[in-house]
């Protein structure tokens, strides 16, 4: 069973948003009926996560794999019950009865069980959940199975699992004869419920029944593995049987069992995102943990923003159980990177040993998603305007009572736009004035503004600066020093103008002439 869902897709080191089918879970309550001392007595047994479908013999199949009964002769009746709830609208509850068999085991139906996906030993909280079972050597006389039958069953399967086909992520187990012939096939995304279902299927089927074997009779072994064992540890016991005929009649049989590594990582870091200035570099600590019951090497790597150099400080890690070790990835921001630069989604992949060598498909791998942004950068020039020939003006002379215009520039050169304001010194007498408002100058772009005098002042010269202030309010620039002369009236050649393009203000030969004719009106009416 499948749902459609909307999922984020990395490929090709971009991501995309797309519509995918997804292999669905739903719990299942397992609950038993049987007859103990005559009375009839229902309890649950367990809940389970598993892809629906096929429950009965999913149900099946737990019951005898777990030893608590036989053979499918003690299971009277499987059927689902109550009412059709969930996403799917399914039944999630099933009722197994058992019949009055001295084969089934009372004893493991009050036993807690609890169902998950992970692998063998790993997940089991005692021994008491991990049971070894002493099969019969195989009878020379079976069948043989070639190495090439063995070696096309996974393509066989492969090519029959139609719920893999739709969605690519869901487990499957298959049952061949020894002629590599598929018999039945199960799926579901929990691999202990595929196979499950599928012994289920084979049981109900008659295709796993015991055959009589001559004297010949199964026993079983149990091991329970204390919380916490390493790796690697190994633990040795015997079995004696005697004969209830003839006591000196007796076999003793000696096992031993080996815990398996369990392979368990972590990984969190220390930012999701950090800024910095166009060619500088920034670091992410990772820090990896090793969750698994042996040493485990962790090795890495890093997909996406190749422009912005992502690297990593070693290539891998080797963490013992229970420990942690740390790598940084360090990411430069391109020189020529603009404010609103972001490098987009970085990721770090941390890979255990248990995943070997197929990266593609590991259940012991973690992954996290960084990413950069670059700082803006405010750098200011303040000078004089410079005329078509390359002049800097830096001073003027202005008769006294005259008006006057001069220019002054402000180059951004920083990476973004920068609002930048422009006031005047201390020094700057107050007949001297620049607007307040903020102009806008985008980045490498040169902006011009103009200061008005009105020459109302002491005779002779006045020296003062322009400042400019970025928005960040820290980056200022300041100008050179700039010359205002007033000379007296009716002396010199009047005041000194010069035309700037895209200048809207009034000429100053306009100002002059207003102010001369002025004083040629009052000599009229004096005279």
């Amino acid at each position: 069973m499948n749902s459609k869902y909307k999922v984020l897709k990395f490929s090709s080191e971009k991501f995309e948003n797309i519509e995918d089918l997804v292999s669905i879970e739903e719990p299942l309550e397992i609950s038993l009926k049987f007859k103990e001392q005559d009375k009839w007595i229902t309890q649950n047994l367990s809940i389970t996560m598993r892809t629906p479908g096929n429950d009965e013999d999913l149900v099946r199949g737990f019951l005898f794999n777990e030893q608590i009964v036989q053979s499918i002769k003690d299971i009277e009746s499987v059927e689902s019950y109550g009412d059709k709830v969930g996403q799917y609208n399914i039944q999630n509850k099933i009722l197994a009865t058992l019949n009055n068999s001295q084969n089934v085991n009372i004893s493991k139906i009050k036993r807690d069980f609890l169902i998950n996906s992970s692998c063998g030993v790993c997940g089991k909280s005692s021994l008491d959940a991990l049971e070894i079972i002493k099969k019969n050597k195989t009878n020379s006389s079976e069948p043989k199975i070639t190495k090439e039958t063995v070696i096309q069953s996974p393509k066989i399967l492969q090519e029959n699992q139609s719920e893999f086909s739709k969605t690519g992520g869901i487990h499957a187990s298959g049952l061949f004869n020894s002629a590599g012939e598929l018999i039945s096939l199960r799926e579901d995304v929990g691999r202990h419920n595929a196979l499950d279902k599928l012994i289920g299927n084979a049981l109900i089927n008659d295709l796993l029944e015991p055959k009589a074997n001559d004297g010949v009779s199964t026993m079983q072994v149990g091991l329970i593995v204390p919380t916490g064992l390493a790796a690697g540890t190994t633990h040795s016991f015997s079995m004696t049987a005697t004969s209830s005929g003839d006591d000196t009649k007796s076999r003793t049989q000696t096992f031993s069992a080996t815990v398996a590594q369990c392979y368990g990582l972590d990984m969190t870091v220390d930012s999701m995102m950090n800024s910095v200035n166009p060619g500088s570099s920034t670091d992410f600590t990772f820090t990896v943990s090793n969750n698994g019951n042996g040493d485990d090497t962790f090795t890495y790597m890093v997909m996406g923003a190749a422009t912005w150099n992502p690297s990593l400080g070693s290539s891998e890690t080797e963490v013992a159980s229970g420990e942690s070790g740390q790598n940084v990835l360090t990411v430069t921001v391109p020189a020529d990177a603009s404010s609103d630069a972001v490098s987009g989604n970085i990721m770090v992949h941390a890979y255990s040993a248990g995943c070997g060598a197929d990266k593609d498909d590991c259940d012991f791998e973690v992954s996290k998603i960084v990413s950069v942004s670059a700082n803006q950068v405010f750098d200011l020039t303040a000078g004089y305007y410079t005329n078509e020939t390359g002049a800097v003006k830096d001073s003027i002379s202005v008769q006294e009572g005259m008006a006057v215009q001069m220019k002054v520039t402000v180059t951004n050169n920083g990476n973004g736009i920068d609002q930048v304001t422009l006031s005047l010194d201390d020094n700057a007498p107050s007949w001297v004035t620049i607007s307040a408002d903020p102009i806008l100058v985008g980045p490498g772009l040169t902006e011009t503004i103009s200061i008005t005098a009105m020459a109302s002042g002491a005779l002779g010269d006045h020296t003062f600066q322009v400042i400019a202030t970025s928005s960040d309010t820290t980056v200022t620039s300041t100008t050179d020093a700039l010359t205002i002369t007033i000379t007296e009236k009716g002396t010199g050649s009047g005041p000194i103008t010069e035309d700037v393009e895209d200048d809207d203000s009034p000429g100053f030969g306009a100002i002059s002439a207003i102010a001369v004719l002025g004083v040629v009106l009052l000599l009229r009416r004096r005279s």
